[in-house]
């Protein structure tokens, strides 16, 4: 079960994961994700002050450095 009290997608499974907000909700997803075998590529967040840190080896992006990535099979979660 995931935060939402949800089994997690396994079709996410196969897909490079975008985790937009990197609070603590953000980092609990992460954690789960990780888990179950997902790839989580970046994080995206809005906030000035975590743009550019990492989060567990996963690099934190801004909304306009995501529109720049063209990855086809990217799912923001």
């Amino acid at each position: 079960m995931n935060l939402l009290g949800e089994k997690i997608n396994p079709e996410l499974y196969q897909k490079s994961i975008v985790i937009y907000e990197c609070g603590n909700d953000g980092r609990k997803l992460f954690k789960e994700l990780l888990n179950v075998g997902a790839e989580v590529i970046v994080f995206c967040d809005s906030d000035k002050e975590k743009v550019g840190k990492q989060i567990g080896g996963v690099k934190v992006v801004s909304g306009n450095e995501l529109v720049k990535c063209r990855e086809s099979n990217l799912e923001l979660v």
